[in-house]
C-alpha cells in the first residue's frame, strides 16, 4: 500500500513539474515580468479582469491535460461537481506554488547572474532538487 501510495505521488509530481518546467522554459522571461496574478490567472484560465493575454490561454490549455491525467491516475473521473472542484482547487493550488517557487528561483539567480553571461530561459537547468514536497 506504502509503495502504491508513493507511485501515485511520484507520478502526480511528476506531471505537474513536468509541464511547469515546459511552460516555464517558454515563458519565463514574459512571467518574470507580470504581477503573480498573471499566473493564477494562467493556471485557472479565467481573469477578474475579463480576457486573458493569448500566453495565459496557451498555459492555460497546456496545463488542463495535466490536470485530466491526474484525475485519471487517481480514478477520479465520475467525481459529482463539488467534489471535482475541491480537487481540482488542490492540484491547481500546487501547480501555482511549483510555478511561483520557479519564479522567484529564476528572478534571483538572474538578479545574481551577469547579463550577458547568461541564457534565462535554460537558467533551471543546473538547479538540484532537494526533497519533495
Amino acid at each position: 500500500m506504502a509503495n502504491e501510495t508513493n507511485n501515485i505521488k511520484c507520478s502526480i509530481e511528476g506531471y505537474i513539474e513536468n509541464t511547469c518546467d515546459i511552460i516555464f522554459r517558454t515563458y519565463s522571461e514574459e512571467l518574470a515580468k507580470q504581477p503573480l496574478s498573471y499566473i493564477i490567472y494562467s493556471v485557472w484560465g479565467t481573469s477578474a479582469e475579463g480576457k486573458l493575454t493569448e500566453i495565459q490561454r496557451d498555459i492555460h490549455a497546456m496545463l488542463q491535460p495535466t490536470v485530466e491525467q491526474i484525475f485519471r491516475s487517481l480514478a477520479l473521473e465520475d467525481l459529482n461537481l463539488e467534489r471535482r472542484m475541491g480537487i481540482e482547487y488542490l492540484i491547481r493550488g500546487f501547480i501555482i506554488s511549483r510555478m511561483f517557487f520557479m519564479l522567484e528561483l529564476f528572478k534571483s539567480t538572474v538578479c545574481k547572474a551577469d547579463t550577458s553571461e547568461h541564457n534565462s530561459p535554460n537558467i533551471l537547468n543546473n538547479v538540484e532538487v532537494m526533497g519533495h514536497a
